[in-house]
């Protein structure tokens, strides 16, 4: 669901490289959203992941390096391109700072992030708060965003004052995820937590076999996912 939403509005881009994959990873999402198209640099902090990442085939460079002190000079990339990595770095100012430093003029930074809405679509959140168990729901809250290692939960206008402090400026933004979406998926998540925990794998396998079969038709329901209310953010912002 992640990658067809950001397929969606690249497809409205003109893509120019250079460009940077910011937290590759093993190049899976790469490879997808950019197809045959040669990435220039894939940039992550994980020695391991970028070991895998060489059998993507797409990237010319990768780099180790962290988001938040890059080795590359001004004006270097058209596009940065990050799938879900910004929300886990702390002192995300520093990464706007160094996206925007290393970005040409009219270059472009594409992003997916979690909104600030997360926390209270999660199934047992929502599940103790309405049995009047607030501590309790604020609790699991703040213990799953913790494990998650969410540092940066915003929501879009709280995203574009961040931007616009250093030079970007938000030209696109696209929500997904709904309230039902993310909060089937909290349930799968934890109990398959607690079922490896008792030893029952092959419970845990066919939930979710069971459940995310379903999941395209769960997310394409008539449920509002707008940009207020989604889980997540497709991001465009554009240096100015």
């Amino acid at each position: 669901v992640e990658v067809k939403n950001t397929l969606d509005i690249i497809s409205r881009i003109d893509i120019r490289s250079p460009i940077m994959d910011l937290g590759c990873a093993e190049g899976n999402i790469g490879k997808i959203v950019f197809k045959d198209k040669s990435v220039d640099v894939g940039l992550d902090n994980w020695k391991e992941l970028l070991i895998k990442a060489k059998n993507a085939g797409i990237y010319k460079f990768l780099v180790l390096a962290d988001a938040r002190l890059m080795p590359f000079a001004g004006n270097s990339f058209n596009l940065v391109f990050s799938n879900s990595v910004i929300e886990h770095i702390e002192d995300i100012d520093r990464v706007l700072e160094e996206v925007s430093y290393i970005l040409k003029p009219k270059g472009l930074f594409i992003f997916t992030v979690p909104t600030d809405k997360f926390g209270e679509y999660l199934f047992f959140y929502r599940v103790f708060y309405r049995m009047g168990l607030k501590r309790i729901a604020n609790w699991y809250k703040t213990k799953r965003i913790e494990l998650l290692h969410h540092y940066n939960l915003f929501g879009k206008e709280e995203w574009e004052e961040r931007l616009n402090k250093f030079g970007l400026k938000v030209v696109d933004t696209q929500g997904y995820l709904s309230k039902t979406f993310l909060s089937i998926w909290d349930l799968v998540a934890a109990t398959g937590f607690l079922l490896r925990k008792l030893k029952l794998n092959f419970t845990e396998k066919l939930i979710k076999k069971l459940v995310y079969a379903n999941f395209p038709r769960i997310n394409d329901s008539k449920e509002d996912i707008s940009l207020e209310s989604s889980a997540c953010l497709v991001i465009v912002a554009a240096k100015i």
